[in-house]
């Protein structure tokens, strides 16, 4: 089959509601009369193996929206597309379908071809079974690559990646209205109200209104696929070795003599209850309590040199296995109506105004039309997905203010590293 001379027309019909006569005098009526044409395209086509064909003959938005024609008269319009002939590869239809529904008409015939390869190509984990919404999104945001662009349709369950949750009563921190900077958070979590039957039974005895800490918990549970209060449920039941001690007198944490914060052995529910912050060692125990011992592993690289590729990081995650970054994190907040500064997005040091450590889960990789990486994440801080740009995620995952030291700092599945 030659791509180039074998085409499939297709006819469509388009009605057109035209005048019958003009207006020659004031007061006098127009009539009108409904007039149906045909319009021939020529639409591209995809290949999937050797004789599997995909008439993209649905994207209807290259329709032409306007056609001359004079009163009385109806007029045949040809508008011819040239066919694509392409290996679609593992995009199932629907997306590639969305691909070019997407894309500007008027781009030439190389234009478009270019650009769908790279699309197909780019994206190591494509999930097969996908929402209309959300492919629609996947598409948009691969057209509109920016960094920090926030995604409303995620591939997430159970309330993770959808903003607010879905109990009011967990919102742990909520804001005067006359409040001069925007410092909320999704990730700011009434504790109590999560875990209001367990202390009522007695479990507990108490859990904090607001925990500002909890992002890795978060990022591990989502990685998990569980929903947030078993996810919480079951980090509160490990058993841990490096838990910031309380003071119950002071209501404080205990310190040496430098001002060092003392740790020992505890559980993870007094990480929750005193609202400490959960480290890479704590998660990667939460992971193996739920997956089975030796499941995950932390990674650690060095300056300038990270322990995994752009390319190795989309291999894992094409097998289903997301991975837990630990990164710098924007905090300095903006003023009501002004959103000039990144709060709450991924970013180096060097450029946060005020940084923190923070844990994502890296969801996705994908490349650009031009070959650059991208990175998908589940940001926990609004509770949403993200995509940066390889180079500002990388910046930021080298080095933290709280942890210079620890560059690159990853919680990866085991079988996913290899042997020295």
């Amino acid at each position: 089959m030659d791509p180039y001379t074998d085409y499939r027309e297709v006819t469509q019909y388009v009605w057109k509601c035209l005048p019958e006569r003009s207006e020659e005098a004031k007061g006098q009526a127009t009539a009108y009369t409904w007039v149906k044409f045909p319009v021939t395209l020529r639409v591209p086509y995809l290949r999937y193996g050797v004789d599997e064909w995909v008439w993209l003959d649905e994207v209807k938005h290259w329709v032409p929206e306007r056609v001359e024609m004079r009163p009385y008269q109806m007029e045949r319009e040809e508008y011819s597309w040239k066919a694509i002939e392409i290996d679609a590869g593992n995009l199932p239809p629907e997306a590639a379908k969305e691909f070019f529904r997407q894309m500007d008409p008027h781009l030439e015939f190389w234009q478009m071809e270019q650009k769908f390869k790279a699309f197909r190509n780019g994206f190591f984990a494509l999930p097969v079974q996908l929402s209309q919404e959300i492919v629609e999104e996947i598409v948009t945001c691969y057209l509109h690559l920016v960094d920090g662009y926030q995604i409303d349709n995620t591939i997430l369950s159970d309330g993770f990646g959808k903003g607010a949750w879905k109990n009011p009563e967990w919102d742990g921190r909520k804001l005067p209205k006359d409040a001069e900077y925007d410092t909320d958070a999704e990730q700011y979590l009434n504790l109590y109200q999560i875990f209001i039957d367990e202390i009522r039974g007695g479990k507990y005895p108490t859990m904090p209104e607001a925990h500002f800490k909890l992002c890795g918990i978060l990022a591990a549970t989502a990685a998990l696929g569980l929903d947030l209060k078993t996810g919480f449920l079951a980090f509160a039941d490990l058993t841990l070795y490096d838990v910031p001690q309380w003071d119950s007198k002071t209501k404080k944490f205990k310190a040496d003599g430098k001002g060092s914060i003392i740790t020992g052995g505890g559980t993870g529910a007094d990480i929750l209850r005193y609202g400490a912050a959960s480290t890479t060692g704590d998660l990667v125990l939460f992971l193996n309590s739920v997956l089975g011992d030796g499941a995950y592993q932390s990674l650690q690289g060095s300056e300038g040199h990270p322990p995994l590729t752009p390319e190795q990081i989309g291999d894992i995650i094409s097998q289903g296995k997301p991975l837990i970054a630990l990164v710098s994190m924007e905090v300095f907040p903006n003023k009501p109506n002004d959103n000039s500064i990144p709060y709450g997005q991924v970013l180096s040091t060097e450029k946060c105004l005020d940084s923190v450590s923070h844990f994502v889960t890296i969801t996705g990789m994908f490349q650009g039309e031009h070959g650059e990486w991208w990175v998908r994440v589940y940001n926990p801080f609004q509770n949403f997905e993200e995509v940066y740009s390889w180079k500002t995620f990388e910046a930021a995952w080298e080095k933290t203010e709280e942890n210079p030291n620890l560059c690159y700092k990853i919680i990866v599945p085991s079988d996913a590293v290899s042997e020295p």
